[in-house]
């Protein structure tokens, strides 16, 4: 249980990195980007997916 707590925390962790480096592209790039916002959300239904998979593991 500690174990999946942890992960779950690392995961966030990263969450929130990635979502301060996109919200450094947006404003690097003063029109919204569509291929960054694309891979944004790529990147969330990653995580998301991930997340559940180690969730469902324990």
């Amino acid at each position: 249980m500690i174990l999946v707590v942890n992960k779950l925390l690392l995961c966030l962790k990263k969450w929130r990195i990635f979502m301060l480096l996109c919200s450094l592209l947006h404003l690097n790039s003063k029109k919204i980007d569509v291929d960054v916002v694309a891979f944004c959300f790529r990147m969330i239904r990653k995580w998301l997916l991930s997340s559940l998979i180690i969730y469902a593991a324990s």
